[in-house]
């Protein structure tokens, strides 16, 4: 038996209308982020112990928790190569990654300035933990949070 789908180029193209996920819960995955992230760096400054250890450790349990969301909630225009997505679409998507890099680059500088001001006398460990999940958060979710909160909800709306 044989599928009647048409796979590869006789497939008929069909742009994506947009992200999977409506706008009102991709910004809630995009905040929930955003709140592991600074859960995990205020654990690491604020508290000692085992505590801090717990508290980081669900940090980054909602990190990656959310970060499968958004992927998932984003996916369709993220992952979906240029041919497939309306013009204005691409257009959109490409402007969201240059503004998510360039706010990586400022959070990247940040850490960079911290780490230099604070080198000549050693770094104490919370700081530099907290600094640890600043960049670690960023880097691994900031072009999917913003692409989250920037996408409409479809590819008409403006």
């Amino acid at each position: 038996m044989t599928d009647p789908t048409p796979t590869g180029s006789s497939r008929p193209s069909r742009p994506l209308a947009g992200p999977l996920a409506p706008r009102q819960r991709r910004v809630a995955l995009a905040y929930g982020y955003v709140l592991g992230v600074a859960v995990a760096a205020g654990a690491a400054l604020g508290l000692r112990g085992a505590t801090s250890a717990v508290v980081q450790l669900a940090g980054f349990v909602v990190m990656a928790g959310t970060w499968f969301g958004l992927r998932r909630a984003t996916r369709l225009v993220i992952d979906a190569p240029a041919a497939d997505l309306a013009d204005r679409l691409v257009r959109l998507r490409d402007r969201q990654f240059v503004l998510a890099y360039q706010l990586l680059a400022v959070v990247a500088v940040l850490v960079s300035a911290v780490l230099f001001v604070t080198s000549s006398g050693g770094i104490p460990e919370p700081v530099g933990t907290a600094l640890a999940w600043a960049a670690f958060g960023s880097a691994l979710g900031l072009p999917l949070v913003v692409a989250a909160v920037s996408l409409p909800d479809d590819a008409t709306s403006q």
